[in-house]
């Protein structure tokens, strides 16, 4: 919690030290919103489809389908498809018994045509939205066979799914932020700071991290370092030295 040290332990007026608390205080706020962004988007489009589509005319659905068509558009990285295209498969699973050991045990192709209707589906799905973050959906639910359904790798790709995964689970920890953690208040027996950059083989974004050390050499008023690894390196980063 670096910012709620310096909101401590920096040499501020309390007034600044009370600007830290409230940008702290803000952005924890936004912690869950962040770990659910993928559900939270998915689950509104979900429903609004459920709901809305019975209730319009043939014209009316005409144009829903058309906003919809927008807002799932496969481009890039997009949250409210990938969510609802998701939970709709959830739903599918639930519904025709696609779930438990006897299946799993299956091979991939026999798993694609598997069917033992439950009627499960709403239920799952409800139980999915009340436990998860986007993490642990993406790592429950993001299997093999719905990536070849939904074409986000062709068949020849397979063998590379764990690994795609593994890529994509990785940019939603911490929301897609490096970790970075305070290790020392006083480096070097000086009263510098010294940080450590997790490194799971993603380096840094140089131009943005110097900024960073230097904003909070400023609001530290003494050194700041920060450990990393650059080029396959282990680098010290500093600002203020």
């Amino acid at each position: 919690d670096i910012l709620g040290f310096l909101a401590r332990h920096a040499p501020l007026a309390p007034w600044q030290k009370g600007i830290l608390e409230i940008i702290r205080e803000e952005s924890l706020y936004y912690v869950p919103q962040a770990a659910t962004k993928i559900l939270n988007e998915g689950w509104a489009t979900y429903w609004h489809t459920r709901l809305l589509l019975p209730l319009l005319s043939p014209e009316e659905a005409l144009e829903f389908a058309e906003l919809q068509a927008g807002l799932l558009a496969p481009h890039g990285f997009n949250p409210y498809r990938l969510g609802y295209l998701l939970l709709k498969e959830v739903e599918e699973r639930w519904d025709k018994g696609r779930f438990g050991p006897e299946y799993e045990a299956l091979p991939l192709g026999e798993r694609l045509t598997y069917e033992r209707p439950t009627g499960l589906g709403l239920k799952q799905l409800f139980q999915v939205r009340t436990v998860h973050t986007d993490l642990s959906f993406l790592d429950s639910f993001l299997t093999p066979e719905f990536a070849l359904r939904q074409r986000l790798l062709n068949p020849e790709d397979l063998p590379r799914f764990a690994e795609a995964k593994k890529a994509l689970l990785f940019r939603l920890t911490n929301g897609g932020y490096p970790i970075v953690e305070l290790v020392d208040a006083n480096y070097g027996n000086r009263g510098e700071l010294l940080l450590e950059h997790a490194y799971e083989g993603v380096e840094l974004d140089l131009k943005k991290t110097q900024a960073v050390l230097e904003n909070l050499y400023r609001l530290w008023g003494r050194p700041v370092h920060l450990k990393t690894v650059v080029g396959e390196k282990e680098t010290l980063l500093s600002a203020g030295s």
